[in-house]
């Protein structure tokens, strides 16, 4: 976890110092923690095996790593979004939406695993590769999702029953 920790924070430091004062620097702050974490899949898996309580006996890890990161991130982020926004809960959400990605995938249409989750030799479903073309779709996603939780977009005018 010490290991996994510090390469999280120290991609976690240059987003956090690169994050511009717009909606799209934390659409960049998100691309970057997507990019990281398919190269480094294990640390999605040793929080998930924590967060299943496998390891609940371990230290506390999350006072320990995970609040620290937390922090860095509120930090970056809290200045570029609205008032009001509940920021903890825009991290998290981002953090669960990428972790699932990541280890999980996504069903194709067929409500089937997608190929590149079937042919993966890890156990338990764990995704073996992702292609850019996958990786762009849920990077799309999450600027739409962003977006959103930031009311980017107006919301819809009312109709009037006339």
């Amino acid at each position: 976890m010490a290991r996994a920790h510090a390469v999280e924070q120290e991609m976690l430091e240059q987003a956090a110092g690169s994050v511009s004062g717009t909606v799209r620097g934390v659409h960049e702050f998100a691309d970057t923690y997507l990019d990281f974490h398919p190269s480094h899949p294990h640390i999605a898996r040793l929080w998930l095996h924590r967060w299943l309580g496998d390891a609940v006996g371990s230290a506390d890890l999350e006072a320990l790593y995970e609040r620290p990161l937390t922090n860095l991130a509120v930090d970056a982020v809290r200045p570029e979004v609205p008032a009001g926004t509940d920021v903890d809960y825009l991290l998290w959400t981002l953090v669960w939406a990428m972790t699932g990605f990541v280890t999980y995938g996504v069903p194709d249409h067929g409500d089937q695993p997608t190929a590149w989750r079937l042919a993966s030799p890890m156990p338990h479903g764990h995704r073996g590769g992702l292609t850019a073309q996958v990786v762009d779709r849920f990077r799309s996603h999450l600027h739409l999702l962003i977006d959103r939780v930031l009311q980017v977009h107006a919301p819809a005018a009312p109709t009037s029953s006339a």
